[in-house]
């Protein structure tokens, strides 16, 4: 009985290590690949790519991974307040407040006046008890979208 036990521990653990090498191999292959098509793009297409990478990332719950798709677009452009944006919100949504904030007024200091960076940067505030700015950027989102449900709320 020990001896059977001991087989399936050591089957299960050849597999387990089988997973992990081959799913090593395909993240290989993809950085490969990804590097090799990224370099034959254009600034804005760099961008482009990096900032879908990061959105589906985002809708999928990987706010790390996108992180670090958003931060590489920044990198080639650090003016471009739609990346500052989504940075925001990524940020945000993995609880790192302080960054969110950052990236947030960085996007407003390029010119973008989205309803969603003063919806975030409310509920950032908030969420750090410091009511009266939070406030103060949920009155922003209410002006600039007066019929807007979440700015209402």
């Amino acid at each position: 009985m020990k001896t059977f036990s001991y087989f399936l521990l050591l089957t299960s653990y050849f597999s387990l290590l089988t997973c992990l090498y081959s799913d090593m191999e395909k993240t290989a292959e993809e950085k490969a690949s990804v590097s090799y098509n990224l370099s034959a793009k254009s600034k804005k297409e760099k961008i482009d790519f990096y900032i879908s990478n990061g959105d589906e990332r985002l809708l999928r719950g990987e706010y790390s991974d996108a992180i670090d798709y958003y931060n590489e677009a920044e990198i080639l452009n650090k003016k471009n307040p739609n990346v500052l944006l989504r940075l925001g919100e990524a940020y945000r949504l993995a609880d790192m407040k302080d960054e969110s904030i950052g990236s947030y007024n960085k996007a407003l200091k390029y010119g973008s006046n989205d309803i969603i960076i003063f919806l975030g940067l409310g509920i950032v505030y908030k969420s750090k008890y410091l009511y009266e700015q939070a406030e103060e950027f949920y009155r922003k989102a209410s002006e600039l979208e007066k019929n807007n449900a979440m700015a209402l709320t």
